[in-house]
């Protein structure tokens, strides 16, 4: 019987940033200083969870882009946002990651929780 998981059921802090794409470019680039202020500020955010909770965490991830970026071309690939914070707090330590983009003012990311288990037939 498969095991498929739900995102994690608790309320999402608003982000204090724009979420930032990965970047590959060198350490003392702009694109890469923006990258680390952001993911700066989600660790604020969210640091004192992640230090409790060590096994079986999952994170969303609700991007919010102006209503003149596309959401189906143009960049802004999911994973891209997703990668560096998965970097950030450890990837092994997540047994899934949501994240979703929609046309908002604003973006947020659900606390990492533990997992629950939807199980179905």
């Amino acid at each position: 019987m498969p095991t498929l998981f739900s995102p994690p059921a608790v309320t999402p802090l608003r982000l204090s940033q724009t979420p930032v794409l990965e970047s590959w470019d060198g350490p003392g680039h702009p694109s890469q200083q923006r990258l680390r202020a952001y993911l700066d500020s989600v660790t604020t955010l969210v640091g004192p969870v992640l230090a409790v909770d060590t096994s079986r965490l999952a994170l969303t991830l609700d991007v919010g882009l102006a209503d003149h970026i596309a959401l189906t071309h143009g960049g802004n690939d999911l994973d891209n946002y997703l990668f560096p914070l998965a970097r950030r707090f450890g990837a092994g330590r997540f047994d899934a990651v949501f994240a979703r983009k929609r046309h908002a003012a604003a973006s947020t990311k659900r606390p990492a929780t533990r997992l629950c288990p939807w199980i179905t037939s």
